[in-house]
């Protein structure tokens, strides 16, 4: 009986297409080679074999790149070698263990990585992906994956000590993550990162940093001092002041997120911190002034879908999606070296000022906690359908009141919010 031909090759594959599920057909000339056709339009030569009285399969390799001759010539190789007892799909299936196990640290990222973009954020990810370039790869990069020890991974540890206090942590963290990946591929007997532990490897003589929240004398040598940065600088931590967002929320923002007839700034769900208790996107109410601000941030951008737009790098063909995040905070070490009256802040104490200034103001503490988007309880967070609240519109405004009363140096006017009754 002739075989299978490549004409009726390709109209199995189209009818798989059509029919959207995956067909066979016996080649013929063979007993048990069979090409199988999927419904994405790809077709593989598949031999069918029983030893030990079990009826087992071996996948030859995908058309075209076996033609119909080549895969009828390897499927009587085959064949020869099941005649001999030899189950060649345990067989395959331990030559690629064994290839893997071969596998350089880099190949094992890659496959971890690959892994890894389903289950972590993507904002997660390129932080990881930037610290294994930078200390890993450099280091253990090109050694076999199996030959690493635990001597080596404090080596890793010891070397990025420099990159900062919590660095060696981070890198320790990867390290582990992967090579557990590979103890799952087989590719390694064991985590030679289980033991190590980066607080006996590297000593950490940075004092803990607990946060700064500027009182409201130093709020307002700090506002007036703003005036000083670029203006778009100047407008974006002004909206980190009244809003509370995280600097990554403002700096990646696009002008897509916001309506500004409507005074909304609704920050999609992929982009807030608490989205394992939380649903839809998280709107936040604008003050008149602050849709001013925001106006003028979009003339300064010029067209561009970002409202902090990120500058092309000279050498770089790709700009620095980061760059703004640490902009903002090299402005800020800037104005307190140049200024005075004020405590130095990071990036995230101007989101613990605002939600001091909010206690300060007597605002209740469950208003005060969605107004920085913070985790709630689950079940709260599940049965809580109350999107927008009054109350953190009315917050906002007498924050921002009390924002440019500490600019102005107006301080001692009634902050008393007045209670607002949740709607029905």
């Amino acid at each position: 009986m002739a075989g299978i031909t490549n004409k009726e090759v390709l109209g199995l594959i189209s009818r798989a297409q059509k029919e959207g599920k995956t067909l066979t057909q016996a080649d013929g000339s063979i007993p048990g080679l069979t090409l199988s056709a999927s419904k994405f339009g790809t077709a593989s030569w598949v031999l069918r074999y029983r030893i030990g009285g079990k009826q087992k399969e071996y996948t030859i390799g995908q058309f075209p790149v076996w033609g119909c001759s080549d895969a009828r010539i390897e499927a009587v190789e085959l064949k020869r070698s099941v005649t001999k007892f030899v189950d060649i799909a345990t067989q395959k299936q331990q030559e690629k263990q064994a290839k893997a196990t071969q596998w350089t640290v880099d190949e094992l990222w890659k496959s971890y990585i690959e892994k890894a973009e389903n289950e972590i954020a993507p904002h997660t990810l390129n932080q990881k992906k930037g610290r294994y370039v930078k200390y890993i790869k450099p280091a253990i990069g090109n050694f076999p994956a199996v030959t690493i020890t635990s001597k080596n991974i404090v080596h890793v540890v010891e070397k990025c000590a420099s990159g900062g206090a919590t660095i060696p942590r981070l890198i320790l963290i990867d390290l582990s993550q992967m090579f557990f990946h590979g103890v799952g591929r087989a590719v390694c007997s064991s985590n030679p990162c289980r033991d190590v532990r980066a607080c006996s490897v590297v000593v950490n003589n940075h004092s803990p940093n607990e946060g700064i929240a500027l009182n409201a004398q130093e709020l307002g040598a700090f506002l007036r001092e703003l005036k000083t940065i670029p203006r778009q600088y100047d407008l974006a931590i002004r909206l980190m002041l009244l809003t509370g967002v995280r600097v990554g929320t403002m700096t990646e923002a696009s002008w897509s997120e916001f309506d500004l007839d409507a005074s909304v700034w609704s920050i999609p769900h992929e982009r807030r911190k608490n989205r394992k208790h939380t649903k839809g996107a998280f709107e936040i109410r604008l003050p008149d002034e602050a849709v001013g601000w925001l106006n003028e941030l979009h003339y300064l951008a010029a067209g561009n879908d970002r409202v902090l737009p990120v500058e092309q790098r000279r050498k770089s063909e790709q700009p620095n999606e980061r760059a703004k995040r640490n902009t903002i905070g090299v402005w800020l070490d800037r104005l307190h070296a140049n200024g005075e009256g004020w405590r130095r802040v990071t990036p995230h104490d101007l989101r613990r000022t605002c939600r001091t200034a909010l206690s300060e103001l007597r605002i209740d503490e469950a208003t005060a906690e969605k107004y920085l988007d913070h985790a709630s309880g689950v079940l709260q967070a599940k049965y809580d359908k109350w999107a927008q609240s009054p109350e953190r519109f009315a917050a906002s405004e007498l924050l921002l009141q009390h924002l440019n009363r500490c600019e102005h140096g107006e301080i001692g006017v009634n902050n008393v919010l007045p209670m607002i009754a949740r709607s029905a």
